[in-house]
């Protein structure tokens, strides 16, 4: 029994779900730049965003524009399409190359 157990878990390890690996990928995306657009809206992003420069060592002149709602939209929607892409095509080259 434990064998078949072993031989589904190895199996399940191998083979990966292409939608569901796209979803998360690009449900984690568009989450942090739904963060990303919280922290623009309550005016967080630019000290964020200077201690994130100061712990790399960078010294960039960037300026955070005003909050736009349609941009925000944008933005998240944006990021959630690509990595689901990005996810998906991996999946399946994942698949492809793993499970036989």
């Amino acid at each position: 029994m434990w064998i078949v157990v072993n031989l589904l878990i190895i199996l399940y390890i191998y083979f990966m779900n292409k939608h569901t690996f796209a979803l998360s990928v690009g449900l984690f995306a568009s989450f942090m730049h739904l963060v990303w657009s919280i922290f623009v809206f309550a005016g967080w992003a630019g000290p964020i965003l200077s201690f994130a420069q100061m712990m790399h060592f960078i010294d960039a002149p960037f300026t955070i524009l005003p909050f736009s709602l349609i941009h925000a939209f944008s933005l998240i929607i944006l990021a959630f399409i690509i990595p689901y892409a990005i996810g998906y095509v991996f999946a399946t080259i994942w698949n492809k190359v793993h499970y036989k």
